[in-house]
């Protein structure tokens, strides 16, 4: 405390202690609180694999490199409020500091990711909004593990039930607050409520990957580290015992060979045998024909990019393609792009916010997400396309300067002209055109519109006119 602050009064009135907002108990238990959690799980009434679903994703690195790319696409959003400044106050608060429970993390941002990292994976992904125990605000939301998650229908309604897996019940028991649960899934199909994973139809394909996989690894210990199969024919006067004893030499010997070899030396090996005889020594597997890998790989490949609906060069691999098939392969990420996000604001996002909005005092409040423009262009093309878009404006921009010139068009329509086609968006000063310092203040004002568009910036820039500009 500054001691300019310090007032003797205050010592002797009772301090309130500022406390934290407590929450509810969650609905939604830990899967790992149990030490036979693991043992009484295994039976999984739900349709799909869960467990192999994960299994796959750690051992084909595709797979989860493809998640992780399909979830960076959803990228970033603002909030449009409509000129209310409360509401979008509170939507940005709980977007920076909401609590996400078990987790070293906060913001929505980091709960909207996790959510389409499960969905991906399993199918679905369950999750709670956590009130304080005061029931006045959301202290956190809370994910579940998919494995946790089952579905019973409503004994007087019919209606299907969100239900958790107890360890000391095999019969889930539904959910007690529904309207505080949110359920994401992105592939539903024929009535199920579960949804399927990205991952569905590739078992058998990943199956056959991974088996590949080990035979490469296989063929290398045997070119690395092979086995190698010794022969003896004894002489002319020599008996079983004379050979089995010079087997026995050139085994050691062999051996010994080996070991200086793994030192980084070198070494010979010399035997003696009778008239006649012979010694042949060779490797295990060296008169073998290595099979062509590169087709079935790249087919078993194929399969899995198709899978997991991005574009080959996404995932590291260049394959030929031409112009035309890339950019159809784009429109269709930007539309599942498009399909899951709103999935994600319809089942995530809005149940969130709304509640915050509501224990804030502010239901009903009108309020849409804008979700930053999908790119899957990479950086050199973005470069090209924002200097070729700049270069565009600043060329229509004397275009109409010189109309204005020879008195083509007016004023009034040439600024209508500009603000039309989304060049500028505020009112230019007056006479811009005539001098030089005019036209490169609208050339600024137009340059600093596009650089804000790129950057996914929907808020009016304010532009300040200078006044000998105005005169």
């Amino acid at each position: 405390m500054n001691i300019r602050d310090f007032n003797p009064a205050n010592l002797f009135r009772k301090q309130k202690p500022k406390t934290e907002p407590v929450p509810t108990n969650p609905q939604i238990r830990d899967g790992f609180d149990h030490p036979f959690a693991q043992t009484f799980n295994k039976y999984n009434p739900l349709e799909h694999n869960i467990t192999l679903f994960r299994t796959m994703r750690e051992a084909i690195p595709f797979l989860n490199v493809a998640i992780l790319k399909r979830i960076k696409l959803l990228g970033g959003f603002e909030f449009e409020t409509y000129g209310n400044k409360a509401v979008q106050d509170v939507l940005e608060y709980y977007r920076d500091n909401i609590r996400i429970i078990n987790q070293f993390a906060k913001g929505l941002d980091t709960y909207i990711a996790a959510n389409a990292d499960s969905t991906f994976t399993t199918g679905f992904c369950v999750s709670e909004i956590v009130l304080t125990r005061m029931l006045n605000d959301v202290y956190g939301v809370k994910l579940a593990r998919s494995e946790d998650i089952s579905f019973v229908k409503d004994k007087d309604t019919g209606q299907l039930l969100l239900a958790k897996k107890e360890h000391t019940s095999w019969k889930p028991i539904p959910f007690e607050y529904q309207d505080r649960i949110n359920y994401l899934a992105f592939d539903q199909r024929d009535g199920n409520p579960q949804g399927y994973s990205m991952m569905y139809g590739l078992p058998f394909v990943g199956q056959v990957l991974i088996r590949m996989e080990k035979s490469w690894e296989n063929k290398a210990w045997r070119i690395g580290d092979p086995t190698y199969i010794t022969v003896i024919t004894g002489g002319v006067d020599q008996d079983a015992a004379d050979v089995n004893d010079m087997k026995d030499q050139l085994a050691t010997r062999l051996e010994q060979v080996m070991q200086v070899r793994r030192e980084g030396k070198t070494g010979d090996i010399a035997a003696a045998i009778g008239y006649g005889g012979s010694i042949k020594i060779e490797t295990l597997g060296s008169s073998d024909t290595v099979i062509t890998e590169e087709i079935p790989v790249r087919t078993t490949l194929e399969q899995i990019v198709a899978g997991s609906g991005l574009a080959p060069f996404m995932l590291g691999l260049s394959w030929s393609t031409t112009e035309r098939m890339s950019k159809d392969q784009n429109d269709l990420i930007v539309s599942n792009v498009n399909w899951e996000r709103t999935r994600i604001e319809s089942s995530v996002i809005r149940p969130t916010l709304d509640m915050a909005l509501l224990f804030n005092g502010k239901a009903g409040a009108k309020w849409d997400v804008r979700w930053d423009e999908v790119n899957l262009m990479d950086e050199k093309e973005q470069a090209m396309a924002g200097f070729l878009d700049a270069q565009r404006v600043l060329k229509l921009i004397e275009a109409v300067a010189q109309m204005l010139s020879y008195e083509f068009i007016d004023e009034q329509g040439a600024e209508a002209y500009l603000i039309n086609e989304g060049i500028v968006k505020s009112k230019m000063p007056k006479g811009w055109y005539k001098k030089y310092e005019g036209r490169q203040f609208v050339k600024e004002m137009a340059l600093t519109l596009l650089r804000d568009r790129d950057n996914g910036k929907n808020k009016k820039t304010k532009i300040n006119i200078p006044m000998e500009l105005t005169s």
